[in-house]
């Protein structure tokens, strides 16, 4: 499943924090920061350390978006990641949102 609903899929991550939504025409780009290092594995270091940022890029089509392309951001590197990994996800919003 790489289609969703748009109502839904837009309250579930206007509701939280960790995401940020830009609309641009047909098109939704939501981006996910991921905890830091140390906030992972609750160091008590005082350095921020590599955020990694994922993002994700949906079309919307009528009243639902489709998946279009996912990647994971750190450092300024860029990495694709598979649409394939993200259908739990969709799955999940569909059903408890």
């Amino acid at each position: 499943m790489r289609v969703i609903g748009y109502e839904k899929f837009m309250r579930f991550v206007s509701s939280n924090p960790s995401y940020e939504v830009h609309e641009t025409g047909d098109f939704v780009e939501v981006t996910f920061h991921t905890p830091s290092i140390e906030e992972a594995s609750s160091s008590m270091s005082d350095e921020e350390g590599s955020r990694a940022v994922i993002k994700l890029l949906l079309k919307k089509v009528g009243d639902e978006l489709v998946l279009s392309e996912a990647w994971v951001e750190r450092e300024g590197v860029r990495h694709p990641l598979s649409l394939d990994s993200f259908d739990t996800w969709l799955e999940f919003i569909d059903m408890y949102s």
